[in-house]
C-alpha cells in the first residue's frame, strides 16, 4: 500500500493512508473539529514564542490504521503530553484510541481523552493516563469554549508540565442565547435594541439582563442553570447570578413582525468561526426581514430548546433558517415537532457544509455522504425544508508554529442572497390571507404518456388532487369551478396541451416567446448557452405555436393545475426520466417562468410519482 505525504494547505478526509509529516512536538493536541483546532491554534499563536512545542491534528485524517502508525512513530512518541477530544467516542477512533495510549505508556507520556461534548463517556476511561483533576480542567475549557478558555487551556496544559501554577478554572459560556455581529453573546433587551433600533414607545421591559455583552453574559431566560455539566463541576459550590432561573414576559411583542431567527451550532460561537452567520444575517437583513442569530449546544439539549421556546414565545418567527444537523423526532411520528416548529413558522434547512467548494462543484453528487446524512436526509425527519448549502470549508492554511492545515468556514454571497430571498417569501407567505394566496398544484406524468397523467406509486393522484383542491376551499382558498372528482379532473386537463400533443387542443394559458426570452436572458449565461446547444432556439420547441408557448395549465381561481412537464423530447424517455446532466428544453423553464412571473405563484405543490 502507497503511503501519502500529506500536502500543506489541503483538506484530506482520512479515508487514504497518508503520512502528517509532523516534526516531533511536547504537547499533541487532536480532535475532530476544525473550528476547534483553530481556536487553539489561534490560542498558541497570540503567547508568542515559547519552549513548549504544540502539534495540532484533525482525527479525521488519521483514521486509517497505517496513517495512526506512521504518525505514533513520527510524532506521538516523543511528546510529553497527549490530548485526545473524540467526538462519537470511543468506537469512532478505537484504533488511534488505543495506539496513542500504548504509545503513552511506553514513553510515560501523560495523555487525556475527553469526549467531544460536555456529556461523560466511561468508555474513554481505559485510555485515560493522567490525574482527574487535570482531565475535568481540560475538558471545561474545551466544552465552555471561546477565546479566553482556548488560551487557558493551552496555559494549563503547558502547566502540567513544568509544574507551574494552573490558571482560572474555565469561563462559562452559554449553553444557547443571541450573538450578534460585533457584540458577541448578548441579551434579549440589547438584540432588541439592534433589531429594532426605534421601538414604539410605552412597550414593557422584556426582562432583566444582567452582566455585559461578551463571552459570560447572563440572557434574560426561564431556564436552568445554562452552563455545560463541565462548568458545573468545576465551579462546585459557588453561586452566581447566571446559576438563578430569570423570567421573560410570555405575551408576543407587538410590532415586532419579520423576525427571522437563525439557528447555529454554539461551536461557532466558542470558536469564533462565525462568518457564515454574519453573512447570513446581512442576507436577511437586505430582504427585509429581522434577523435573529441564535445559537444552541443541541436541540435535544434541553437548556438549549428552553431558551428558544422562551425567545420565540416572545419575538413569533415568521420564519426560520435553521444550520444545526440530526433530528430531534422520532422517525415515523405522527406530527414531527420541534422547539423551531413550535410557533408555526416554515424551519429552511441551510447547510454550513464539511466539505471545500471545490469538492463539491467536482461531486457528481454535490454534497458529501456525511452532509447528505446530518444535513439533508435527517432534518427532513424534522420536517425541515431544504435549500442549499450556502458555506464551505475553505482551501486550508498551513500554520507554521503548530504545523497543522486549519481550515474555517467561507460563506457563498450568492447562495447566501438565495436562502435569504427564499425565507423572505416564506415570511410573506405566511401573513397572506388565504383566499389572497396564488398556489400551483402540479401533477406528475411519468412515463410522458396521456395514459399516466397524474401517476404515482402508492397514491391515487387524480383523487389526492381533488382533495387538495376541496380542503383548500374549505380552509378559506380561492378555489373555483371544482370539477366533480379526479376522473373528471383529469379529463378537462386532457383537453389542453399535455406531453403527447398539443395540436387542436385548448390553449388556455401560454407565455408569449418575448416574455419567455426575458426570463431566459435573466438565467446564468452558463445555462443559456447549455440549454441553447442542446435543445436549439426557443421557437423551435415543439410547445411553441403562434408566437408563444402552450402550457398544459388550468385555472381553478386562484389555484393553478398543471401536468408536470417532460424534461426532454425526441430522445431515450429514461434519459428524460433519470439523466441528472440533461438540461431541461425551453417549454419546462417557460412552464415554471409563467408560474413564477405571469401567475405569481407564492407556493407550488408537487402531487404524484
Amino acid at each position: 500500500m502507497h503511503l501519502l505525504l500529506a500536502q500543506k494547505g489541503s483538506i484530506s478526509d482520512g479515508d487514504e493512508a497518508i503520512d502528517l509529516g509532523q516534526t516531533p512536538g511536547d504537547v499533541l493536541f487532536l480532535s475532530a473539529a476544525d473550528t476547534e483546532l483553530a481556536a487553539i491554534a489561534a490560542a498558541v499563536e497570540a503567547r508568542g514564542e515559547q519552549a513548549v512545542r504544540w502539534r495540532l491534528a484533525s482525527l479525521m485524517t488519521l483514521k486509517h490504521p497505517m496513517s495512526v502508525d506512521t504518525y505514533i512513530e513520527r510524532t506521538a512518541r516523543h511528546a510529553r503530553l497527549i490530548v485526545v477530544r473524540a467526538l462519537g467516542g470511543a468506537s469512532y477512533f478505537h484504533y488511534a484510541l488505543e495506539a496513542l495510549h500504548a504509545c503513552a505508556r511506553r514513553s510515560g507520556a501523560v495523555i487525556v481523552v475527553l469526549p467531544g461534548d460536555d456529556k461523560p463517556d466511561e468508555g474513554l476511561s481505559p485510555f485515560q493516563a493522567c490525574a482527574e483533576d487535570e482531565r475535568q480542567a481540560l475538558w471545561t475549557y474545551l466544552t465552555e469554549g471561546g477565546a479566553g478558555n482556548a488560551s487557558a487551556f493551552v496555559s494549563y496544559a503547558e502547566a502540567i508540565l513544568d509544574g507551574t501554577d494552573r490558571p482560572e478554572p474555565a469561563r462559562p459560556l452559554l449553553k444557547a442565547g443571541i450573538w450578534w455581529p460585533g457584540r458577541g453573546v448578548i441579551g434579549v433587551e440589547e438584540w432588541e435594541r439592534l433589531a429594532f433600533p426605534e421601538p414604539p414607545s410605552g412597550l414593557p421591559a422584556i426582562s432583566t439582563t444582567r452582566g455585559e455583552s461578551g463571552e459570560t453574559q447572563a440572557l434574560a431566560l426561564p431556564s436552568p442553570r445554562s452552563r455545560g455539566e463541565g462548568a458545573r463541576r468545576a465551579d462546585e459550590g459557588r453561586t452566581s447570578a447566571q446559576d438563578q432561573p430569570l423570567t421573560l414576559t410570555s405575551s408576543p411583542q407587538a410590532g415586532r413582525g419579520n423576525v427571522a431567527p437563525l439557528c447555529f451550532y454554539r461551536a461557532l460561537v466558542q470558536s469564533g468561526e462565525t462568518a457564515p452567520v454574519e453573512a447570513m444575517v446581512e442576507a436577511l437583513k437586505a430582504k427585509g426581514l429581522v434577523p435573529l442569530p441564535v445559537f444552541v449546544s443541541s436541540l435535544k439539549d434541553q437548556v438549549s430548546v428552553d431558551t428558544l421556546r422562551a425567545i420565540f414565545n416572545r419575538f413569533p418567527p415568521s420564519v426560520v433558517i435553521n444550520t444545526t444537523g440530526f433530528a430531534v423526532s422520532t422517525p415515523g411520528a405522527e406530527k414531527p415537532s420541534t422547539v423551531l416548529d413550535e410557533t408555526g413558522a416554515v424551519v429552511l434547512q441551510a447547510i454550513f457544509s464539511s466539505s471545500p467548494r471545490t469538492t463539491w462543484e467536482s461531486s457528481t453528487q454535490g454534497l458529501s455522504a456525511r452532509d447528505l446524512a446530518m444535513s439533508v436526509a435527517l432534518p427532513e425527519v424534522d420536517g425541515r425544508v431544504l435549500t442549499r448549502a450556502v458555506s464551505f470549508k475553505s482551501k486550508a492554511r498551513f500554520d507554521e508554529r503548530v504545523e497543522a492545515n486549519l481550515v474555517s468556514h467561507e460563506p457563498d454571497a450568492g447562495r447566501m442572497r438565495f436562502v435569504a430571498e427564499l425565507a423572505a417569501n416564506w415570511a410573506k407567505l405566511r401573513a397572506t390571507e388565504p383566499a389572497d394566496c396564488r398556489v400551483a398544484l402540479i401533477m406528475a406524468n411519468y412515463p410522458n404518456r396521456d395514459g399516466r397523467l397524474g401517476n404515482g406509486v402508492g397514491l391515487d393522484t387524480p383523487a389526492g388532487t381533488f382533495e387538495v383542491m376541496r380542503a383548500m376551499r374549505d380552509a378559506g382558498y380561492d378555489v373555483t369551478d371544482l370539477p366533480a372528482d379526479g376522473d373528471a379532473l383529469i379529463q378537462a386537463l386532457m383537453i389542453g396541451p399535455t406531453n403527447a400533443a398539443n395540436d387542436g387542443r385548448i390553449i388556455r394559458e401560454c407565455l408569449s416567446i418575448s416574455d419567455y426570452i426575458k426570463f431566459f436572458k435573466d438565467l446564468p449565461k452558463e445555462v443559456q448557452d447549455r440549454v441553447t446547444a442542446r435543445w436549439g432556439e426557443p421557437e423551435t420547441d415543439p410547445f411553441h405555436l403562434d408566437g408563444a408557448f402552450a402550457l398544459p395549465l388550468m385555472r381553478f381561481g386562484k389555484l393553478m393545475i398543471g401536468i408536470q412537464p417532460a424534461r426532454g423530447y425526441n430522445i431515450d424517455p429514461k434519459e428524460t426520466y433519470h439523466s441528472p446532466d440533461l438540461v431541461p428544453p425551453h417549454g419546462y423553464l417557460a412552464f415554471y417562468a409563467f408560474l413564477r412571473r405571469e401567475f405569481g405563484a407564492q407556493a407550488v405543490i408537487h402531487m404524484g410519482k
